[in-house]
């Protein structure tokens, strides 16, 4: 008696559970149905491209009847974009409400949010951008979709100032963007932030001064000379500035980037590394003056160019060598790649660096180096990072180069590690 009781009320409890079951699918059912009848009342279709198209559209109240309509919320297209990324690039922050507040899912690998940030730059609509910043999506360094390079290629400068605190390590990627879209306002402004025009692509080692050149774009390429770029710097298949816009048929930009260099660009300071510099301890951050920045001379000078072979001579060692194509340069990882242009191309082995030795201009490649006014003698220094030089006046007192940076200079007291100066450029402060 007992067994078939509780037996009677565990099928009692079974049945229940089947007709709620059943009402609920037939609720859900009516609730599609509904939805489905909605959307067509505003001529949409249930399938992915038309929920694309309402996200698109800012259309709130079809986004949430797609999805009760059964679309899911982060469905992508062939691409990988959701319907978040529609909504950023229609800039309709009401939109993005909406798709969370159904269930879609914000990104969380660097890539997709990036290229969802990117899509909101795209929108020009800066609220739409400070929603998404809003929930706590921050911009990462990365080959594309980086959206400060986004907001530069889109010559956004509200998009700009909003991104720059944000965006740290990812100048350079957007100063490449800008050299492309020749925007000197935003090239201004990223070399300010502090992108280096010695920056380099990963793909081909193409510095800004070519991107602008092969575009022809002149106010570019003069602001970027300005800032200290390098004409003679060698991309990786051995090209420079001058080339790619020879190359893109821009022949008045072409034949003045090919000029021989002149004599600031052959000058070569002396290395400050050892150096007794003539200033007072109290106020060295008055005497010195950051002037340029540069990439560090290499220690060889080409000599002649006889046919396939260049001399050079290793300044280092005080000695010349003659060097076919394809030969090494002596206790180096550098070999003579080709002649041209009345100079010599070096390529780094097993790598894809370059360098160009001209008889009238030094080769200048990699290491960032300061160029340091002293105003009592009106000399100057080259100074990388880790040199030391010592007061001419207190050979005790030793001062570190700290940190080079394309604007500034940090100097330490490497005697006590306590005092420290910053030269800013084309200005002074303490």
């Amino acid at each position: 008696m007992i067994a078939a009781g509780i037996r009677n009320r565990w099928n009692a409890a079974r049945v229940c559970s089947w007709l709620a079951l059943l009402m609920l699918l037939s609720e859900c059912r009516d609730q599609q149905a509904s939805a489905l009848q909605k959307l067509a009342g505003k001529n949409y279709s249930l399938s992915v491209a038309e929920f694309f198209k309402a996200a698109k559209n800012g259309d709130e109240e079809a986004i949430g009847w797609f999805i009760q309509a059964g679309v899911e919320p982060d469905v992508t297209d062939g691409e990988g974009g959701t319907a978040l990324n529609m909504a950023a690039r229609a800039g309709s922050v009401r939109a993005i409400d909406a798709l969370l507040k159904h269930g879609a899912h914000l990104p969380v690998d660097d890539a997709a949010v990036n290229r969802l940030l990117g899509d909101s730059v795209r929108s020009h609509d800066l609220a739409t951008l400070n929603a998404l910043l809003a929930l706590d999506l921050k911009p990462t360094p990365g080959r594309t979709d980086v959206p400060l390079a986004v907001a530069a290629t889109e010559d956004d400068r509200a998009m700009i100032d909003a991104l720059l605190p944000l965006s740290a390590g990812q100048v350079d990627t957007a100063l490449f963007a800008a050299a492309k879209m020749g925007g000197v306002s935003v090239i201004s402004t990223l070399l300010n932030a502090g992108a280096s025009v010695f920056a380099r692509t990963s793909e081909e080692a193409r510095t800004p001064l070519m991107i602008a050149a092969q575009e022809g774009h002149h106010e570019a390429v003069d602001l970027l000379l300005g800032a200290g770029a390098d004409r003679f710097a060698v991309d990786a298949k051995g090209f420079i500035a001058g080339e790619h816009a020879q190359a893109a048929l821009h022949a008045a930009l072409a034949n003045r980037l090919l000029e021989p260099a002149s004599a600031e660009e052959s000058r070569v300071h002396p290395l400050i590394d050892g150096a007794a510099v003539h200033v007072q301890l109290a106020s060295l951050g008055d005497q010195l003056m950051l002037t340029g920045c540069r990439e560090r001379v290499m220690p060889f000078a080409l000599e002649a160019i006889s046919g396939t072979s260049a001399t050079v001579r290793l300044l280092e060692e005080k000695r010349s060598v003659t060097l076919e194509l394809g030969a090494p340069l002596p206790d180096t990882p550098w070999k003579l790649d080709k002649l041209k242009l009345g100079g010599a191309v070096f390529k780094q082995a097993g790598g894809q660096e370059r360098f160009m030795l001209t008889k009238d201009c030094p080769a200048r490649h990699g290491l960032l180096c300061a160029v340091i006014r002293v105003e009592s003698t009106g000399g100057s220094f080259e100074a990388s990072e880790g040199d030391r030089f010592h007061l001419a006046e207190d050979s005790s007192v030793t001062i570190l180069v700290k940190k080079v940076a394309p604007l500034a200079v940090t100097l330490v007291n490497a005697s006590d590690g306590k005092r420290q100066w910053k030269l800013v450029l084309a200005g002074r402060n303490r």
